[in-house]
């Protein structure tokens, strides 16, 4: 299981088409959106595939400005490993 969070911004003008093109890809919910462009997309990928695939499918998507992963969750079989670059960010800026 990958679960990944995803910060999008598109171009105000294209948002229906953009969140319509995002809604059309696998395992993608968007829980919150604006009318502004701003988008947080969650990627449950149940088959592993890479979170770096799926983000460059939606940075390929015609009016996004912008797409950052912000969180990501993998769990293999019996493990889990949590992974939150916003925390490793933080963690790297208090032992500067």
């Amino acid at each position: 299981m990958n679960i990944s969070g995803i910060l999008v911004h598109a171009a105000p003008a294209k948002y229906e088409k953009v969140k319509e093109a995002l809604l059309a890809l696998p395992d993608i919910e968007i829980p919150v959106d604006n009318p502004d462009g701003r988008m947080v997309v969650i990627i449950d990928e149940a088959g592993g595939q890479p979170s770096g695939e799926s983000l460059m499918k939606i940075q390929g998507i015609d009016g996004v400005l912008t797409a950052n992963l912000v969180y990501q969750h993998i769990e293999e079989e019996g493990n889990s490993s949590e992974t939150s670059i916003l925390e490793e960010k933080n963690n790297a800026n208090h032992t500067s």
